[in-house]
């Protein structure tokens, strides 16, 4: 996942429904603190980073990554 994140972020690439990249424009967006953040575009991709995920499941950390 970092790795595939370093090779989309050097070539100033960003896909759309990428987590990494989604997940970057987040933290950045919290850097600016002028609006509220809202995690929908990576909650909606859930299913894409495992099937086992799902809404109100309680994971560890190392079943996530």
């Amino acid at each position: 996942v970092v790795s595939n994140f370093w090779l989309y972020y050097l070539s100033g690439k960003r896909a759309e429904g990428c987590f990494t990249c989604e997940f970057e424009r987040l933290i950045l967006q919290s850097k600016e603190g002028k609006f509220p953040l809202s995690p929908i575009k990576i909650l909606s991709q859930m299913h894409s980073i495992g099937s086992h995920l799902g809404y109100g499941k309680e994971e560890d950390a190392h079943e996530f990554l």
